[in-house]
């Protein structure tokens, strides 16, 4: 048995300006989830940091599945 990963990202919305909410994510992984015959082992929040002059920020861009198939 091999374990693998698959990422979701936030949908993009204002001309790939911006990114959606964290939600779009978790509905395109439901969706694959019901679709693909897999036994999920571990879900992970995708993190991105982002700073300058010393001041830092942190928003959540994704998911991440670990998974193996059934």
């Amino acid at each position: 048995m091999k374990i693998a990963f698959i990422d979701f990202k936030r949908a993009s919305k204002m001309l790939g300006l911006a990114n959606g909410p964290l939600q779009t994510a978790v509905d395109a992984a439901n969706q694959w989830m019901e679709e693909e015959a897999v036994t999920v082992l571990n879900v992970e929040t995708l993190r991105h940091t982002n700073g300058t002059s010393g001041m830092t920020s942190t928003k959540e861009d994704g998911i991440r599945i670990w998974y193996h198939r059934s």
